[in-house]
């Protein structure tokens, strides 16, 4: 289904530290480098004031898209936490002095970075629902969340900074057989076979790594859909060909995170 992508909404999601749990792990809690759109949707829908698991139709694929760029260089480091042992509710009380611990991994900025202090992520917004555009872009630039937005989990806490609105006129829809430079995360499913160069202009490597997340959930929280999503180690442009089309603003190219990129 080909959508008119006539504005965005560029937001920049800033943290200390972030943990976007791996659904995959169990009793160790393994994070990944970026987090997934339904992290992102869940946000934006907590900025709103909606509640829980209400949102997930109203930010659905085929009416929402986002593309997610990684900014700040990050690394990954893996503590011990300890966890109290609750078997009752009597045990809220009377603290018997057990606990579990549990292997914790969190995303922290380079220490060698010029952005040292911030993890940062910058997320374009489309809504088909010109209302939700509008209160998505007003609630970011004034500051004025329902519901605070956070890295991931509660604990660690974040910021969103509005950067910018793109009109329709700096909009272009692209499509390409070539290898193109993408700035946002690539799912996997839009790359042709053999599409990703390992080297860009400049002739550096190029070092891929691929994380797979959710895109969307069910009503009752199951996964709807999932996705491969590629992102260069280095944070340099992912270079690929895509299947579909994608949106070029000026000299920039990014795609969504959904499977169906198209534009009119």
């Amino acid at each position: 289904m080909e959508h008119v992508i006539d504005r965005l909404i560029v937001v920049d999601l800033k943290g200390a530290m972030a943990h976007f749990r791996a659904f995959y792990t169990n009793s160790s809690s393994l994070t990944y480098s970026f987090p997934p759109r339904t992290v992102v949707t869940g946000i934006l829908a907590g900025i709103m004031g909606l509640q829980r698991d209400s949102y997930y139709d109203k930010f659905n694929s085929q009416s929402c898209r986002l593309g997610i760029s990684i900014i700040s260089p990050f690394r990954k480091i893996m503590n011990t936490l300890n966890y109290s042992f609750m078997k009752s509710p009597t045990h809220f009380i009377i603290n018997q002095g057990q606990h579990i611990q549990v292997q914790f991994e969190t995303l922290i900025p380079e220490k060698n970075s010029s952005l040292w202090g911030e993890l940062i992520y910058r997320i374009y917004f489309w809504h088909s629902d010109k209302s939700i555009m509008d209160e998505i872009k007003y609630r970011t630039q004034q500051k004025r969340y329902k519901y605070p937005p956070f890295m991931g989990i509660s604990e660690y806490t974040a910021e969103l900074e509005f950067v910018e609105e793109i009109t329709r006129d700096r909009i272009q829809k692209i499509q390409s057989d070539e290898y193109e430079d993408f700035i946002t995360v690539l799912n996997a499913d839009l790359i042709t076979e053999y599409g990703l160069e390992f080297k860009n202009d400049e002739n550096k490597s190029l070092q891929y790594m691929k994380e797979i997340m959710p895109i969307e959930f069910k009503s009752d929280r199951s996964n709807k859909s999932m996705g491969k999503f590629i992102f260069e180690k280095n944070l340099r442009n992912v270079r690929a060909k895509i299947k579909s089309s994608f949106i070029r603003i000026g000299n920039i190219n990014l795609a969504f995170m959904e499977t169906d990129n198209g534009a009119n």
